[in-house]
């Protein structure tokens, strides 16, 4: 009941109001007219998860589910905007497989998750090392990933600021969806997860307008 609540309340207040803050958005002909998919970007502020389920939401009816740490619920503001964003918890200590498989549920039904592969906001704004974990679902759900770049996010309301500048300047870039299909009868390695990885970070990087680069190799 509560969350259909706050599902309610983001669709009067929430969606237009983020955005309000987006001053242009290329390639929304890129995202499928059908079929579940897996959505990553880049991740520099709170407002990037609601900004891109606002964007699916306006254009598409769809809805965008956000696997979500655990710890974003530990205040009223944050509960009210990451339950409206439709979040599946996580324990970031231990993850389990339950949170993969509640994932699984959803894209099998045809929906939509969507996926932070830096792990949580940049604290300066630049794109930093992705996991794994986007890619490992895609490939277990056997469908796409489409990679998005959001620009100045962090300008309009970084992670040290209770509150945003109120002033457009957002910038959203869709990129078209990568399949993974030629992955689907190989072992899932980790080197193949992470050479996978890389590659969908890149052109994130790309999209954002940032240069990617992987530490480890």
């Amino acid at each position: 009941m509560m969350r259909r609540l706050f599902y309610g309340a983001a669709k009067i207040f929430l969606i237009p109001t983020s955005l309000w803050f987006v001053a242009g958005i290329k390639g929304l002909d890129n995202i499928p007219g059908k079929g579940s998919l897996v959505v990553v970007a880049n991740h520099s502020s709170y407002i990037d998860p609601v900004i891109i389920k606002s964007m699916f939401e306006k254009y598409f009816n769809k809805t965008v589910y956000y696997l979500s740490k655990e710890e974003v619920y530990s205040n009223f503001l944050k509960k009210f905007i990451f339950l409206s964003s439709s979040t599946i918890p996580v324990n970031r200590q231990n993850p389990g497989k339950t949170t993969l498989d509640a994932a699984l549920i959803k894209l099998k039904e045809g929906n939509i998750i969507g996926l932070f592969p830096e792990g949580t906001r940049s604290i300066d704004g630049k794109l930093h090392k992705g996991k794994t974990g986007a890619v490992r679902l895609a490939l277990s759900a056997k469908c796409p990933i489409l990679p998005i770049g959001v620009k100045n996010s962090y300008e309009i309301w970084p992670r040290s600021k209770m509150l945003p500048k109120f002033k457009k300047g957002i910038f959203v870039n869709i990129g078209r969806p990568i399949s993974l299909e030629k992955y689907y009868k190989r072992r899932m390695t980790k080197a193949m997860l992470h050479q996978i990885t890389k590659e969908i970070m890149l052109e994130v990087g790309k999209l954002s307008g940032q240069k990617y680069v992987d530490i480890s190799s």
